[in-house]
């Protein structure tokens, strides 16, 4: 399922992070080749730092940045540490992600996983999925998810949310930059998104109560 698509928000709706019981999920790729200021970062953090905090980090190198504020909400996600660095395959791996997996053990017998299963991290079932299914790994999974995995070897962003949306994920891609959030006010706080109303969206919300833009 695509992400919802905003060309431009309201810097009012950073006010209030927009999803109870969701970590937070975000990052920049310059596609210019522009370093990531970490300061964008941090600003982005603060959105979902003022909302709660069981852990949090950030990852930022070159041209990419991504950071994560965790909401402890399963047994799993106390096994986490985020974003997750992974050079198992040769090549770097990168992942932030809110996600609940329902289907672990179907999973970890699919990758040929045999460590107990309550140490196994959805981060771990993720990240052994792109490796062995790429951009197809979405299909075999089952529950709520929203996870963008940067891949050094491909120096592209891999994004993907569950099936049905349970899980939010916004972007806004411009010539210069690609921002990532699932929330509004994430974007909006980077500084690299239109603060400036967007007519013709609020329009066709009016119209049809759908945020999409045509």
């Amino acid at each position: 399922m695509t992400p919802l698509h905003l060309s431009a928000t309201i810097s009012d709706l950073a006010a209030e992070p927009g999803g109870i019981g969701l970590s937070g999920v975000y990052g920049i790729f310059n596609r210019k080749g522009t370093p990531v200021e970490r300061s964008s970062l941090n600003t982005m953090h603060e959105v979902f730092g003022r909302w709660f905090d069981d852990d949090h980090g950030a990852w930022c190198e070159g041209t990419v940045g991504l950071g994560h504020t965790m909401l402890w909400n399963t047994p799993e996600s106390k096994l986490e540490i985020f974003p997750v660095v992974d050079d198992s395959t040769g090549h770097r791996l990168v992942l932030t992600a809110d996600v609940r997996l329902d289907n672990r053990s179907e999973l970890a017998e699919k990758l040929g996983l045999t460590a107990p299963l309550a140490t196994i991290s959805d981060s771990r079932l993720l990240l052994a999925a792109y490796i062995k299914w790429g951009q197809d790994s979405p299909q075999y999974l089952l529950g709520d998810f929203a996870y963008v995995i940067w891949d050094e070897q491909r120096q592209q962003l891999f994004c993907a949310r569950d099936h049905i949306g349970i899980k939010q994920l916004y972007y806004v891609l411009s010539d210069e930059s690609f921002v990532f959030a699932n929330d509004v006010g994430a974007l909006v706080a980077s500084n690299l998104v239109p603060k400036d109303l967007n007519e013709e969206a609020v329009a066709v919300y009016l119209q049809s109560s759908r945020y999409i833009h045509p």
